[in-house]
């Protein structure tokens, strides 16, 4: 009889570009000593982004769930923290395709308004979207997150140090739920 493979409590942050996902991640990871995921990245992660945009949504999906299993079988250890997750993924894909995300791990949405969302894309040196493009996905994610209740940390209302606080402790009641 083979063991029985025990899942990672996955902790996702997740959310639209400038929102504070990556920097919370990384933190709340070093703070419980667990891996920092971040699977969608590289010429895969806009293989699942180019699949969705020219609807092939199957593709998209096939794609985006074989990178998370990949993630998790890479770090084996009792909890992950991952930067993006389902979310990001529901953004891109028809409600037909969600059923088989289900159950959805434990997930923290890092919003920011879109006035603090351009502030901070602007400090970047990326390719520029237009406002209504960032005005689009910062309201669809709140969307998904009221329609799963999902924790909203709303980082343009707080320093980093308030946030990573909160985080921690959305994340320690997680892992006591976990057992």
């Amino acid at each position: 009889m083979q063991p029985v493979k025990h899942e990672p409590l996955i902790l996702a942050l997740d959310g639209h570009d400038g929102a504070g996902k990556t920097t919370l991640a990384r933190r709340l990871a070093e703070e419980l000593d667990a891996p920092y995921v971040y699977p969608f990245t590289g010429s895969q992660g806009s293989r699942i982004l180019t699949a969705a945009e020219a609807g092939e949504h199957e593709e998209s999906q096939t794609i985006a769930l074989h990178l998370l299993r990949q993630a998790c079988d890479r770090n084996p250890h009792p909890i992950l923290v991952f930067d993006r997750h389902w979310m990001t993924v529901f953004t891109l894909l028809p409600e037909a395709f969600w059923e088989e995300w289900q159950p959805l791990p434990a997930t923290t949405l890092c919003w920011a308004d879109l006035d603090t969302t351009l502030e901070r894309l602007g400090a970047r040196d990326e390719k520029a979207m237009p406002q209504s493009w960032h005005r689009y996905y910062i309201d669809l994610y709140l969307r998904l997150a009221e329609r799963f209740s999902i924790n909203v940390l709303e980082t343009h209302r707080m320093t980093e140090d308030e946030a990573a606080e909160r985080v921690l402790l959305w994340a320690r009641d997680k892992i006591g739920r976990h057992g």
